[in-house]
């Protein structure tokens, strides 16, 4: 018997997991309620999410890697316990050319599974990018195993979108 979530998704982050999940089962719930203002805050306090438990920490450096309007996103998540930073590379229109946002992580325990929010993106030096949003990783294991992580995040004006999300342990 399995003594914490924490074990169940630590395992498949080891090795790596790419899911594939439509859009339909991407937790349609989060998308009622939730305004612009601060969206990881409203994602977090619009479903049943509290302080992630010691036994659902997570510990070490991650490999994140996503594809959003056919722009590939890779990052590395550096996480201690229910806290961290992930560090996100990317080509920006805005720059036109390649970008590097860093922002920073806390862990919630939900309803639905473990949520990685993000909060205050910002360029290295210290600048804040006028239009990325935050990331919002979620990670959830079925009933068969599978384990499921999604980024979502909510576009300006848009509503909240989920996107499956490559996972490895560095």
């Amino acid at each position: 018997m399995l003594k914490s979530l924490s074990i169940l998704l630590l395992g498949p982050l080891v090795s790596g997991f790419m899911v594939g999940v439509e859009e339909s089962q991407a937790f349609q719930p989060l998308s009622q309620g939730i305004s612009q203002h601060d969206q990881s805050v409203q994602i977090a306090q619009g479903v049943d999410c509290i302080r992630a438990n010691r036994s659902e920490y997570l510990y070490g450096k991650y490999k994140v890697s996503w594809s959003y309007g056919g722009i590939f996103h890779e990052s590395v998540l550096s996480m201690q316990g229910d806290s961290g930073t992930m560090l996100t590379r990317f080509y920006s229109s805005e720059l036109g050319g390649p970008d590097v946002i860093e922002q920073d992580i806390q862990m919630r325990s939900c309803s639905f599974g473990l949520m990685l929010l993000g909060s205050s993106p910002r360029r290295p030096n210290g600048s804040k990018p006028t239009n990325y949003v935050p990331d919002n990783l979620i990670l959830r294991v079925q009933p068969s195993g599978q384990l499921i992580i999604l980024n979502c995040f909510q576009p300006a004006s848009e509503d909240v979108e989920c996107i499956p999300t490559k996972v490895t342990r560095l």
